[in-house]
């Protein structure tokens, strides 16, 4: 139930009864030549799509747009300022907030948005005692980077890996990309603040490890899909 196809007056029948929210967050940036630039997004998305089907509970557009500087030097990619970001998830979340949302239940997939976010929220629960927030990231739930490894026998998730890849294509598969690339290249981010110019030396190919995007599978895809879906389902069903 996605709240952009509500009318206002089914969107106030539905705050009568639920005050939960899923809120999905992404971004729009380079994810090799294999992976299509909506990636951080598309994936949220049916994400947030699929939880609200079995849920019953309402779904909020994604914004597709997040803090990705560090990816600007290979082109497509839309970046935001961490303080623009910042002001634009605060204004969002009060909006829903206004009027009876207070719980909010957030699926973001950018790892560069997730600084920004937490403190934004931190903020707004500090303001509003009745209001609560979670954020989860896909590849940070528990299992899912070794079921990437048993499934893609990749190294672990990584920028641009092989399931990140999959999950996209799954969510959308006229976005696969019909075509081989060379592997990826095998080198660990750093310690270093990576920036954009540093990034495109470093990772040329703009998969951030080591990972064969030719490894990519939509069906490989929806398995870990299904499986992010369950360990969501339990999160939310506890808020």
């Amino acid at each position: 139930m996605r709240l952009a196809d509500m009318s206002w007056d089914e969107a106030e029948a539905y705050l009568r009864k639920n005050d939960r929210v899923i809120l999905p967050l992404g971004a729009t940036e380079q994810h090799g030549r294999m992976g299509p630039l909506g990636t951080d997004h598309l994936i949220p998305q049916s994400l947030a799509d699929a939880l609200s089907q079995a849920t019953g509970a309402v779904c909020a557009p994604c914004l597709p747009y997040g803090v990705s500087e560090h990816h600007m030097a290979f082109p497509g990619t839309v970046s935001i300022r961490p303080r623009s970001y910042i002001a634009f998830a605060e204004d969002l979340v009060e909006s829903l907030y206004r009027h009876g949302f207070r719980r909010v239940f957030v699926i973001n997939g950018h790892g560069g948005n997730l600084a920004p976010l937490n403190c934004t929220f931190q903020d707004l629960c500090n303001a509003h005692l009745d209001l609560k927030v979670r954020i989860y990231q896909w590849w940070t739930l528990p299992g899912i980077e070794d079921l990437e490894r048993e499934l893609f026998g990749s190294d672990g998730i990584c920028h641009a890996s092989p399931g990140e890849v999959s999950l996209a294509q799954h969510a959308r598969p006229e976005a696969r990309k019909a075509k081989k690339v060379p592997p990826g290249i095998a080198k660990p981010w750093g310690e270093d603040f990576m920036n954009r110019e540093r990034e495109r030396a470093t990772f040329p190919d703009g998969v951030l490890g080591s990972g064969d995007q030719n490894r990519t599978d939509p069906v490989k895809g929806k398995a870990m899909f299904d499986r992010i879906l369950g360990l969501l389902r339990e999160r939310f069903d506890s808020l």
